[in-house]
This record gives C-alpha cells, structure tokens and sequence, in this order.
C-alpha cells in the first residue's frame, strides 16, 4: 500500500474532525465567534470566555495535597458567585491558585457548555519566561504576564512602563503585542489543543444543574462523539495498514542483506569453533622443540646425555660432561627455562668428567609468545 495517498487520507479526516470540533468551541468577548473563524455555534461544548467578563485574582496557599487544596477551595468558594480555581504548581512550600470570579448574567445568558476557560489562560500559556503582552482587541485592552496574571487598560494603567513596574517587571522590556481578533483566534486555537487535564478539570462549568436533560445539547454532542469514533477507527485502520506496508517493504528491501548477514555469521560461529580447538590441542602439546634446545646447549658443553624425563611439568636431564656448573649456568641464563636445579650431588667419574642430573620447568610466557607468533 502507498503511503502518499494514505498520509493525504490521514490529513483530510483529521483536518475534518478537528474543523467539526473547532465549529463547537465558543469565543465569547464582545462579539460572538467559534475558532473555526465562524459565527458562534448554537450549541458549544466549550466556551472560551473574553478577558471583559471576569475578574481575577491570586493567593498562595501551604503545600497540601491536590485532594485536600480543592476540599478547602469548595469550602472556600461555597455561597461565592461562580467562580473557576486553577492551582499553579508547587513552589517551594506553597503553590498560587488563580481565581476567575465569572460575570453571572454573562455566563447564564450564554448557552450551556461542558466547560469555561477564560481567554488569558489560553494566552498566558505561551508567553516565555519573563515576557509579557499587550493584547487588544474588538475595542478592549488588557495586559497579560506570563504567571497567568492580568490587567484590564485604564487610566494609569494604560501606559505600559507603569504597568511594567507593578507587575514587577522591567519597565524597558516592550511587551508582545496581540492585535485583533484575526491574530488571537490561531494563538486560542494552539492552545486550547496543549491545555493539560487539570485546567480543563479546573475549568468545568461552575453553574448549578439546573437544567433538564430535554435541554441539553444531546444532539451535537451525540453526532460529534459518533464522528470521533468513526474518525478514530478509520484513522486507526489506515495507520496500521500503512505501518504493515512500510514494514513488509523494508524487509523485502533488507532481504539480500539480512541473508548475507546470517552466511557471514554461520561462516563466523565455524571459523571460532575451529580457532577453540586449535588453542585447546595446543594447550595441552609438549613443545619439544624446548627439550632439545636443552640437549643442544648440553652438548656444547661435550656433554653425554643418558636419560631424558618430562615428569609432572618438569624436565629431568642426566648424563656427564667435563664441567657440570657451566651446563648448569647456561640453561639457568637462558628465558625459555625456570627453576633450574641439580636433582642429586655432583659426582666425578672417570677421565675427569662429572656426572650430573639436572630439573627444569619450561616457561610459560615462551610458549605463549611462539603461540601467537605462529
């Protein structure tokens, strides 16, 4: 299978789940619109509420667990007009909760909606470290930092270094700008899709359920989760199809390869076999070629040899020679022979020639070293 025409598959059915979603969130500021770019949908599952309609605010408290900070945010907030609680992340030993305190008429006007996110906390979550924006839009002017806070334009508020200098910033930093709507709506969009679980728990509808389930939007919910469903196995259909393909591709084309690879690694395991049995029979040969060196240097000397034993990793040597010592020194000089010594006194015999019987071990690291030599 091709994977250009399935990738291009892939884009569409995406690119059409994503544009039915998008027709379904609400941007409600001072005009109403859906970040599809198209005028606000009659049934939302999300609104995305503008700056102009809440109020907001922050307090620290102690480093709970997340189960006991929203046990004393409910108890907190009970009897309070409707209001959305965001927790910041622990700093040290305590964390900031931002509070939206919600425009009731605003949001009760408004059709009913699984969740509310408020428009700066969208913003917010892009602005860098130490940055800071002024956003405008549709008539309305707020400054927005990157902790979350923000700040309606008024008065002396409208000038941007005395801003800078409340919210503890560097006056002589320009702050970002986010001018229109055209250039919000692409900003809203990205980040609503990286907006992590917890803001959106954070974020449910506070209004009380007073509505009953014949006015509920059943209808866009039902046909959109069907869409997603279908989406969804479609997608996943065409992904593992287009995997298999490429997979089973790459196989055929890393056949001849994969083959030589197994007739080298065979020839490999033969070729170790061979070279362990040879180490093993040489490791357990005599090197003779030792032993006669030792008769050879005795002979120099006009030595007679009567008796030659290997006994034990030691070599025996007997038989006479004119000056037993200097057969003795030479074989005692010489690297290939250790632990040279006489096995019994020396005896002089006739015609002035001495009778002796030497021992020597054979070295090692001698025979190692004529092994990897050969």
């Amino acid at each position: 299978m091709n994977a250009g025409p399935s990738r291009t598959l892939f884009g569409r059915l995406s690119g059409s789940v994503v544009r039915v979603l998008l027709r379904h969130v609400l941007w409600h500021a001072r005009e109403d619109r859906s970040l599809s770019g198209q005028p606000g949908e009659r049934f939302p599952l999300v609104i995305i509420l503008g700056r102009e309609h809440y109020q907001q605010n922050q307090k620290r408290y102690p480093a709970l667990r997340s189960r006991d900070l929203h046990k004393v945010l409910r108890q907190e907030l009970a009897g309070q007009p409707p209001t959305l609680a965001l927790p910041g992340p622990l700093r040290g030993d305590g964390r900031d909760v931002s509070f939206f305190r919600l425009d009731r008429e605003v949001i009760e006007a408004l059709p009913r909606s699984l969740s509310i996110v408020p428009e700066s906390v969208l913003l917010g979550a892009q602005l860098a470290e130490d940055s800071w924006a002024d956003v405008e839009r549709q008539g309305y002017r707020y400054f927005l930092f990157h902790d979350g806070k923000s700040q309606p334009a008024g008065g002396a508020l409208g000038r941007r270094d005395l801003v800078a200098l409340a919210a503890g910033m560097d006056p002589n930093r320009l702050p970002d700008e986010y001018q229109g709507s055209d250039e919000l709506l692409p900003r809203l969009r990205r980040a609503l899709t990286r907006l992590p679980a917890s803001t959106w728990w954070s974020c449910r509808n506070p209004l009380p359920h007073r509505l009953g389930l014949d006015r509920f939007a059943w209808k866009p919910l039902g046909m959109t989760a069907g869409l997603m469903l279908f989406a969804y196995l479609a997608l996943s259909s065409v992904y593992m199809q287009t995997l298999l393909a490429q997979r089973n591709a790459a196989l055929e084309a890393l056949e001849p390869e994969i083959q030589e690879g197994l007739i080298a690694d065979s020839q490999s395991r033969s070729y170790e076999a061979q070279r362990d049995a040879l180490i093993e029979l040489w490791s357990g040969k005599t090197d003779t070629q030792q032993l006669w060196q030792a008769v050879a240097v005795a002979i120099q000397h006009k030595a007679t040899i009567s008796r030659l034993d290997l006994r034990g990793g030691r070599v025996s040597l007997r038989g006479e020679a004119p000056d037993a010592s200097a057969v003795f020194a030479e074989l005692d000089s010489l690297p290939q022979f250790e632990n040279v010594s006489f096995e019994a006194p020396v005896r002089s015999v006739r015609g002035g020639r001495q009778n002796f019987a030497l021992s020597f071990a054979l070295s090692d690291e001698v025979v190692a070293t004529e092994m990897l030599g050969e």
